[in-house]
């Protein structure tokens, strides 16, 4: 997760400022939280949600994110 928000850094965002979207509760949910950062959960299976208070969730496919978050810098390329 330091690593994002390094990188995130690098489009001006600071982490309160970014989103992590991620499909595992315990690694990126957990993970954003911890480094500030907003939380949306791609809960393909519709789990239930361990605290609704910590993440947003979605369950479109990947390629309805461009049309949730465009605005959104793109990391890594």
């Amino acid at each position: 997760m330091s690593w994002g928000c390094r990188e995130a850094g690098c489009c001006g965002l600071a982490p309160e400022d970014a989103a992590v979207i991620g499909d595992l509760w315990d690694v990126d949910i957990a993970g954003a939280r911890h480094a500030g950062i907003r939380a949306i959960w791609l809960n393909r299976r519709n789990d239930p949600i361990p605290d609704p208070t910590l993440a947003e969730v979605i369950t479109e496919p990947l390629a309805a994110w461009p049309l949730l978050f465009p605005g959104l810098c793109a990391i890594g390329r």
